[in-house]
């Protein structure tokens, strides 16, 4: 067994053999303006949380603002930094057009009350939560702010969208 172990122990040291190519370092750059969320979701070093707060947090005049802002903690922005880059936008905001909600969902931002506690699921408790804490960026943020619990999330995420 500890024969086994040192063996293990020195491989580990000497690293891939002859003839085994190395690993090659992940050196992509993203565009923190314009990346969409799959992109940044696949980008090594960002989880869907960080995701969503680089999306609902646009535009960034430089890539710092992910710091000076809350988006990123210093920690993960420091490892990250130099694969970062804020591209200039036009007028400070985006000019691209909102996509439409998918037919047949009702909108967080624009349903009333009523519609919404139409929802299964929903029920007019909620749907008065709903209502007052608008505005929403995504359907996430129901549980992120923490409106509505994940359970009863679950049950509406086909129901409900946002415009973006």
């Amino acid at each position: 067994m500890v024969q086994v172990v040192s063996l293990f122990v020195m491989m580990v040291a000497m690293g891939p053999g002859p003839g085994t190519p190395a690993a090659a370092p992940d050196n992509r750059v993203i565009d923190i303006n314009r990346a969409s969320f799959e992109e940044l979701l696949a980008f090594k070093g960002i989880g869907r949380l960080y995701a969503e707060k680089i999306v609902r947090a646009r535009p960034f005049a430089s890539r710092s603002e992910l710091v000076d802002r809350q988006v990123l903690p210093p920690a993960v922005y420091s490892a990250l930094k130099h694969r970062f880059h804020a591209s200039p936008v036009e007028n400070g905001e985006e000019s691209r057009a909102l996509d439409a909600v998918p037919a047949g969902m009702l909108d967080l931002n624009q349903a009333t009350a009523a519609e919404l506690a139409a929802v299964p699921g929903i029920g007019r408790q909620y749907a008065d939560r709903v209502v007052a804490g608008r505005p929403y960026r995504n359907e996430a943020e129901l549980v992120a702010r923490r409106v509505v619990p994940l359970t009863v999330f679950r049950r509406i995420e086909g129901y409900v969208a946002v415009q973006r």
